[in-house]
């Protein structure tokens, strides 16, 4: 597993003091926590609509999301898009810390052995144990591209996006990635279009998966 530690340090990025010291605390506990990485930057402020444009990429429609059509929410979907490429081309699943992620334990050794698609590890909870579970979504896409409700078993027509925001797990700072489930969201953006990162990370997509107690926190003051 490759571990991959985003950073908003570059100043074309608009990067905040805050987000500088979130960058460097992001890598700093990675490397207290012996968790082998390495940092990539946002991806280019400057140039994320014009890129994001030239893969033919369209957004989901009707996203209510008031940022989600922003540069700055653009450029965190491109950042972690480049990375699950990355995933594909190397064929070995990716975790994706956010430079915003703080670790706060260390991982088990055989990550890579605990998850279908996608295993989210910021989840705000506080558990007695850490179990790992899988989210119950309340659509399912099928793999022939269509859909139905998880309950009704009902076909649906269409998607709407309050339906897909009713699947994904918020706080999301932190996360791994297979092959798979890459392939699934990228099938999805090509067909539906891109949603906020937070939200493509979407149990109604993939089998989403997530610990019962967080693995990495978000770093607030």
């Amino acid at each position: 597993m490759k571990t991959i530690v985003l950073q908003k340090l570059d100043p074309k990025n608009l990067p905040t003091d805050k987000d500088k010291e979130y960058s460097r605390e992001a890598v700093d506990v990675c490397k207290r926590m012996n968790l082998n990485h390495e940092t990539r930057e946002y991806f280019d402020l400057n140039t994320a609509s014009a890129y994001f444009n030239s893969l033919n990429f369209k957004h989901f429609p009707n996203m209510k999301d008031t940022y989600a059509r922003d540069p700055m929410a653009l450029s965190k979907f491109l950042s972690h898009w480049k990375c699950w490429q990355d995933c594909v081309k190397d064929n070995i699943p990716y975790l994706i810390v956010d430079y915003n992620g703080y670790q706060i334990t260390e991982l088990p050794g055989n990550l890579d052995q605990l998850f279908v698609h996608a295993l989210h590890l910021s989840i705000k909870a506080n558990h007695s144990i850490n179990i790992i579970k899988s989210f119950k979504p309340s659509l399912i896409i099928e793999d022939d591209g269509s859909y139905r409700d998880a309950e009704t078993k009902q076909r649906l027509p269409f998607l709407e996006y309050e339906k897909m925001r009713e699947n994904y797990i918020p706080n999301l700072v932190a996360y791994a990635i297979k092959p798979a489930g890459v392939r699934r969201l990228a099938r999805f953006v090509a067909k539906e279009g891109a949603m906020p990162i937070e939200v493509m990370l979407n149990g109604g997509i993939i089998n989403l998966q997530y610990t019962t107690m967080p693995f990495f926190t978000k770093n607030i003051e």
